[in-house]
């Protein structure tokens, strides 16, 4: 029923879905009914207690190297400079030695497949007609 409030699916369309879902007839229509009848007061009621958390609006980044220090002639290590703004408007500076840079982009383009693999799932692909 959630994926049906969230998904603003019409009753007929939830009754086919809960029906390929092999629920019986009569609670199948009850449950169609009752989220014809309060379906907007339950988006309102879920909108009203939802807890989000501040999305990522812009990423820069830079690559510095250090050339050398006081105490070795030659360094050359790069440093990546990451900064983040977030949908509140508060803006995150941090350092990344370029180790790290490397297993956060091996992980985010890991959750990016993981999203796409969910999304082919075919539960996802319930819509409206």
């Amino acid at each position: 029923l959630r994926a049906a409030v969230r998904l603003k699916l019409k009753p007929e369309v939830l009754s086919t879905v809960l029906q390929q879902l092999n629920m019986p007839q009569r609670p199948r229509d009850l449950l169609a009914q009752a989220h014809a009848r309060s379906a907007e007061a339950l988006v309102d009621v879920a909108l009203a207690n939802v807890l989000t958390l501040p999305t990522i609006v812009n990423v820069e980044w830079r690559v510095d190297v250090a050339i050398t220090t006081s105490s070795l002639y030659r360094v050359m290590k790069p440093l990546i400079l990451m900064k983040i703004t977030l949908s509140n408007g508060d803006i995150e500076t941090f350092e990344v030695s370029l180790e790290k840079f490397h297993e956060l982009r091996f992980n985010v383009a890991k959750a990016m497949q993981e999203v796409q693999t969910i999304e082919k799932h075919p539960i996802m692909r319930i819509t409206e007609k």
